[in-house]
């Protein structure tokens, strides 16, 4: 079985020096020098993304980029583990898990809170994980760390502090690993595509607005111009928010030019709904509800609807599907 590892970049692969962490040129032959003759029928290549890169620094062109990679790289492989920073890895596994929904192949996340060079690092047992669990036979995208796997619809990262850096937000993880024998708990629910061939455009601008008590109405309502595509807001509890005219008049002018404004609970486990008065003003004005969708789920199917030209009525229609 041959395996591709596809860097592109995080802590996983730093070294430290006088000038801070970078990234590691020997990570490969460290990796290799650590598995070797423990993998039974497993081949290890490595390929790097064009540039790697703290993950905090990803952009939609970072993303166009490793799309294209991973697509040369399938058919000359069995499956691919990328390995990636954990700041957002999520995000990242959350648009792959739509653009490769049709793979009969395992695309797998991970990466490390340590570096693979640092004392008592991760790195290894994460990578591990993931092998072990394409050679059990998994398929699709997935997110393995700390020996759980989860789906990239329904995962966020939660800590820095400590090895158990994700969590699932609303079910359970799909899988545990115990004793290098993965236990699954359920199966992933397939996603709904608007399209086939997912190609994604790297020119999109989505607003994030995520007000407070102190926050300056003015400043997001400065966001919702027509240079915006699609805008998300995370709101208070089941989607509520102060009612500042000048904003809300703003936002229904957004809506009515054919703009999707998305809105999201800032709670992780927060379901927006209509219960109370003070979230009803942006669902009357057009405002699409993200009902119990992560931020990060959220973004993949808006870059996904934007990119195959989905109005904004054929978005909401699709925010309502898996």
């Amino acid at each position: 079985m041959k395996i591709t590892l596809f860097y592109t970049g995080g802590t996983i692969g730093m070294v430290d020096t006088p000038q801070g962490f970078v990234p590691d040129s020997g990570l490969p032959e460290k990796i290799a020098e650590h598995f070797s003759g423990s993998l039974k029928d497993i081949e290890l290549s490595f390929i790097s993304s064009e540039q790697a890169i703290d993950s905090s620094c990803i952009s939609l062109q970072h993303w166009e980029q490793w799309i294209e990679q991973i697509r040369q790289i399938l058919p000359h492989t069995d499956a691919v583990i990328i390995l990636h920073g954990t700041d957002t890895m999520a995000y990242t596994a959350a648009l792959f898990r739509l653009v490769f929904a049709d793979t009969n192949k395992a695309i797998i996340f991970t990466g490390s809170q340590k570096a693979w060079v640092e004392k008592n690092s991760d790195a290894p047992d994460n990578l591990l994980s993931a092998i072990l669990l394409i050679q059990q036979g998994f398929s699709g995208v997935g997110l393995v760390f700390s020996r759980t796997l989860f789906d990239p619809a329904d995962c966020r990262k939660i800590s820095t502090e400590n090895n158990q850096a994700f969590s699932s937000i609303w079910q359970t993880p799909l899988a545990q690993m115990k004793n290098n024998q993965w236990q699954f708990f359920r199966q992933p629910e397939p996603p709904v595509l608007p399209q086939k061939n997912i190609q994604i455009n790297p020119n999109l601008r989505i607003a994030t607005i995520y007000p407070t008590p102190a926050f300056a109405w003015q400043n997001a309502a400065s966001l919702l111009t027509d240079n915006t595509h699609a805008a998300i807001i995370l709101a208070y509890g089941n989607g509520n928010l102060p009612d500042d005219k000048a904003f809300l008049q703003q936002a229904k002018n957004f809506c009515q030019n054919g703009k999707s404004l998305i809105i999201l609970s800032q709670v992780w486990q927060g379901e927006v709904n209509q219960r109370y008065g003070a979230n009803a003003a942006l669902t009357k004005i057009g405002a699409i509800n993200g009902d119990k969708h992560t931020i990060e789920n959220t973004l993949a199917k808006l870059i996904v609807a934007l990119s195959g030209g989905l109005s904004k009525q054929e978005i909401a229609t699709y925010f309502q599907a898996a």
